[in-house]
């Protein structure tokens, strides 16, 4: 750059004194300028990354970010723009009232699923004691009851019924 301009410089100082300019300081002065604009292509390529554009404003912000809290809430279209037609404070309070409701449905949501598991054991459980019950009550329909109390006691895939003091098979 400092060629260049001591090129031009030179021009000038020709020009004023009424002097013809040689084609050889012209040629110069073409030459520097091109080395000028090669360096500073070289600069801006090797030129770090260029800032970030400067923040929005904070409305534009706060904006955002109530748009980013409505969507993690999942407030229907509907609620979101009855929440903007409040002011800010109204609205705030109203988002943390959804927040709320939304927290209270997932705890609810839990217990739920806490009592269809405990429904789940309790018809499995249910559903093996009646299978026993029947499978007592099919061994026992081929016995008469003689006055003796019958009790039934279950042994490796053995129906066996006893009498008080006697067992048969």
């Amino acid at each position: 750059m400092e060629t260049f301009l001591k090129v031009v410089s030179d021009i000038e100082a020709a020009q004023a004194a009424g002097k013809k300019v040689s084609p050889e300081l012209i040629a110069a002065g073409a030459v520097a300028l091109a080395r000028m604009r090669r360096a500073e292509r070289k600069r801006n390529r090797e030129a770090p990354e260029r800032p970030e554009p400067p923040s929005p404003l904070p409305y534009e912000a706060a904006q955002r970010e109530l748009h980013e809290l409505r969507y993690s809430v999942g407030l229907t279209r509907k609620e979101a723009e009855e929440l903007e037609g409040g002011t800010g404070a109204s609205n705030v309070g109203r988002v943390e009232d959804k927040i709320g409701e939304v927290r209270t449905q997932e705890e609810e949501l839990e217990k739920v699923k806490e009592l269809k598991e405990k429904l789940r054991v309790l018809r499995t459980t249910m559903e093996a004691k009646r299978r026993r019950l029947h499978a007592v009550e099919g061994s026992m329909s081929g016995w008469v009851k003689t006055g003796c109390k019958l009790v039934a006691v279950e042994k490796q895939h053995k129906g066996v019924w006893e009498k008080k003091g006697q067992s048969q098979n």
